[in-house]
C-alpha cells in the first residue's frame, strides 16, 4: 500500500488519527440517518491564531464535544460525542467538565474510543424511542 519506509499518513503509531475516526462516524451518520440534525465542533484543528481568537470571541468553548447530534431520544434532548483514538486518547479537564454539564442538563454526552465504538453508541441512541 505504502512504500516500505513511508508511514501511512492516516495513522499515528499504527492507530487512526482522531480526525479520520470522526470522518468515518460522520459518513456513517449521513448514510444511516440522513435526516439527523448534527454538526461538529472545530476541535483539534490547527487554526491560525486570528481564527482561534475569532472562534473564542463568537462563543466557542474549549471542551465542546466533537460531534453534536440534535435529535431527542430515550428521554434525552440530544447526543454529544467526544471522539478519541482507539488507543491513547486523553480526556482533558475542560472536556470532562463540559460532558458533565451536558449530562446534568438532560443531554446524553459520551466519550468514544474509535469510530466503531461511536457508531455503536450512536445507533443505540438513534434507535431508542423518541
Amino acid at each position: 500500500m505504502f512504500p516500505r519506509r513511508q508511514k501511512c499518513p492516516f495513522t499515528k503509531d499504527g492507530v487512526l488519527k482522531e480526525e479520520h475516526e470522526q470522518a468515518a462516524v460522520v459518513a456513517f451518520l449521513r448514510e444511516k440517518y440522513p435526516d439527523a440534525l448534527f454538526t461538529i465542533a472545530p476541535n483539534g484543528m490547527k487554526l491560525p491564531p486570528s481564527v482561534a481568537i475569532r472562534l473564542s470571541r463568537t462563543g466557542y468553548r474549549a471542551g465542546t464535544p466533537d460531534l453534536c447530534i440534535y435529535e431527542p431520544r430515550g428521554g434525552f434532548f440530544g447526543l454529544f460525542v467526544e471522539m478519541k483514538i482507539t488507543r491513547g486518547g486523553v480526556v482533558s479537564k475542560a472536556q470532562s467538565e463540559f460532558i458533565a454539564a451536558l449530562n446534568a442538563r438532560g443531554y446524553k454526552a459520551i466519550i468514544c474510543a474509535g469510530a466503531g465504538a461511536a457508531r455503536l453508541c450512536i445507533a443505540e441512541y438513534m434507535e431508542a424511542k423518541k
